[in-house]
């Protein structure tokens, strides 16, 4: 474990980590034995980051991701990639999630891959779509300038949608 890794670990205490990995295992529909290998799943620092932004869309790509069967969703998240952001299988939430987005894209800079789900709206400077008083296409150039990879999902991100 590196330094930064230690540093988080020490402002939360095991207890907590295994109710919060129980609760995200509960949350994804696991068996309760499964808490175990999602712990170690989220202490693991081999599977490439991921950083899954949503703009406007109606997370029919997630919810194909979700109900997927080879991969599942579980083998997924526990033994490909690190899932650092997604806002529809987070926890958090406003103020919370946004810390985590942020903290995602410094801490994994040039290494992560980010995945595009939805359209970006370029008319009226792209007003039409802002989270936490950004526009979506302000939101996407700085997740983009720290990716590694980028990946448009779906005809909304690739074409601009129906």
């Amino acid at each position: 474990m590196d330094g930064k890794q230690q540093g988080f670990l020490s402002k939360v205490t095991r207890r907590d980590f295994l109710k919060t990995t129980g609760a995200l295992g509960v949350a994804m529909g696991l068996p309760f034995p499964m808490h175990n290998k999602l712990a170690e799943a989220a202490m693991a620092d081999d599977r490439p980051p991921v950083v899954w932004l949503h703009f406007q869309e109606c997370t029919g790509c997630s919810e194909s991701l979700i109900r997927a069967a080879n991969p599942t969703v579980a083998s997924l998240l526990l033994d490909m990639i690190n899932l650092e952001y997604h806002e529809t299988l987070m926890p958090g939430s406003g103020h919370q999630a946004e810390h985590n987005l942020h903290h995602a894209l410094e801490h994994h800079k040039g290494k992560y891959i980010l995945i595009v789900e939805g359209a970006i709206p370029m008319a009226e400077d792209g007003i039409h779509c802002k989270i936490a008083g950004k526009t979506a296409k302000d939101s996407l150039k700085e997740a983009i300038e720290g990716a590694a990879h980028v990946i448009s999902v779906g005809t909304c991100a690739s074409s601009g949608g129906v």
